[in-house]
């Protein structure tokens, strides 16, 4: 706790320093739209990139044996926490692939209608 509590001051007492804002002392609805759009990329990368992180590591797993079940999209979105018995199923994993690939060509059909 103390070595937390050190690094803590250490890194305000730097941001200091070197002028980083620590907080936004306006909220982020009030802000300006290009201001907002800034956190709002940084946002989207971040998550892209776990994201891509996260499925490099599932498919290398794929490819050294750990089984279709390795990319289930029930799993890997957490649905089934959700709804348990969905796991049950003989072909789920089968049946997540489809899934998957369906909504790939919904979300593409949206994408192509939208740029014209």
């Amino acid at each position: 706790v103390a070595i937390v509590k050190r690094l803590s001051r250490e890194f305000v007492e730097l941001a200091v320093r070197v002028q980083l804002p620590l907080a936004t002392p306006v909220p982020l609805f009030h802000m300006e739209k290009s201001k907002k759009k800034i956190y709002f990329e940084a946002l989207k990368c971040i998550l892209f990139l776990s994201a891509s992180l996260h499925m490099i590591i599932l498919f290398m797993f794929l490819f050294t044996g750990g089984g279709l079940g390795s990319i289930n999209y029930f799993k890997l979105t957490g649905i089934d926490l959700l709804l348990p018995s969905i796991m049950a199923y003989k072909y789920i994993d089968i049946i997540s692939l489809i899934f998957t690939a369906i909504l790939y060509l919904i979300i593409l059909k949206i994408i192509k209608k939208k740029s014209g």
